[in-house]
């Protein structure tokens, strides 16, 4: 049995939320389907101080990655 290269697998996912000073505020490690692409990540609002924060979602599968980045703001409780 060869695999077929095209196949859906699973992809590990390494979720990450940076500070204003660059500084890891929230890592979370995990896997997601292929066969989706859907992923769903609540933000650890209560855990932030008010202040700017970059999120970033990192996934490798094989030999193949990707990343994409969004920045927000946690205001005042």
């Amino acid at each position: 049995y060869a695999r077929d290269k095209n196949a859906p697998r699973s992809a590990g996912l390494t979720t990450v939320i940076l500070d204003e000073n660059n500084h890891e505020a929230h890592r979370s490690v995990g896997g997601m389907s292929q066969l989706t692409g859907d992923y769903l990540f609540r933000l650890p609002l209560e855990r932030l101080e008010p202040g700017a924060y970059l999120l970033r979602f990192e996934v490798a599968a094989g030999r193949a990655s990707g990343r994409r980045e969004a920045r927000f703001y946690v205001r005042e409780k």
